[in-house]
């Protein structure tokens, strides 16, 4: 049983995925990918028994997983999951530990493979992984009543495309989370963090009114309206510009 040192009230986990995945995990929940689904990171394949989520990278996530089609946010209610089957990230305990002779291994991938294969005795740090990675693990399937939103993306938009650069370090987390968190948070529907993004992109024009300015030369929304998300209409997050047809 894992005791949480900070309020997990206050904590938002999103997920990043395929349309197509989405279309799935709304109508049968979000399960650990298991042996049967490939991995989008098959040099650093994640466990087949876990689900990943993040406070800050799901934007980059969902990118990595819809080369070919649109990508999707998903929104957790972190109030339904079961908080003793939630894990550190493997990336976590790695880079923590590193000058520590706590877990073997002479190479990060070695630390990391043996991190990956023995989560569960890490679990007391499950919330520092969320905190200062922004990143933790789920052993068990989500399911579709605790997804409390999503937002469907142009892969190709460029808000989607710098979501594609983070470092997925503690050092990173630190000085630039607030970013990679607004940027989600912006990318789900909601108002009031475009001077983060800004920061995100390198733009950081002094006048606030010229970061909406700069923002609107994009024009295209990120958000995309697709016919099935009818289906949802309880999750679908609102866009804050017209969204485009697809």
């Amino acid at each position: 049983m894992m005791d949480f040192d900070f309020d997990l009230t206050n904590v938002r986990l999103f997920h990043g995925t395929s349309e197509t995945a989405a279309r799935r995990i709304l109508k049968e929940g979000l399960s650990p990918r298991g042996l049967s689904r490939e991995t989008a990171w098959p040099d650093c394949p994640s466990r087949t028994d876990a689900v990943y989520l993040t406070t800050s990278y799901a934007p980059y996530f969902a990118a990595q997983a819809s080369e070919d089609e649109n990508a999707v946010i998903l929104e957790i209610d972190v109030s339904m999951l079961d908080t003793d089957l939630m894990y550190p990230d493997e990336d976590y305990i790695e880079q923590a530990t590193r000058g520590k002779d706590i877990i073997p291994g002479s190479t990060m991938e070695e630390r990391t493979e043996f991190s990956r294969n023995n989560l569960k005795r890490f679990a007391a740090f499950t919330p520092q992984s969320i905190k200062h990675l922004g990143n933790c693990t789920y052993f068990g399937t989500i399911r579709p009543e605790a997804i409390k939103a999503y937002a469907v993306l142009n892969s190709e938009h460029p808000l989607v495309q710098w979501a594609m650069e983070p470092l997925i370090t503690l050092a990173n987390q630190r000085m630039c989370g607030h970013r990679y968190r607004a940027l989600t948070h912006y990318l789900m529907g909601e108002s009031g963090y475009e001077k983060e993004i800004a920061q995100t992109i390198n733009i950081l024009p002094a006048d606030p009114s010229e970061v909406t300015r700069v923002l609107k030369l994009m024009e295209v929304s990120p958000h995309i309206a697709c016919p099935w998300m009818s289906d949802f209409p309880n999750h679908s997050t609102p866009v804050l510009v017209p969204a485009r047809k697809v």
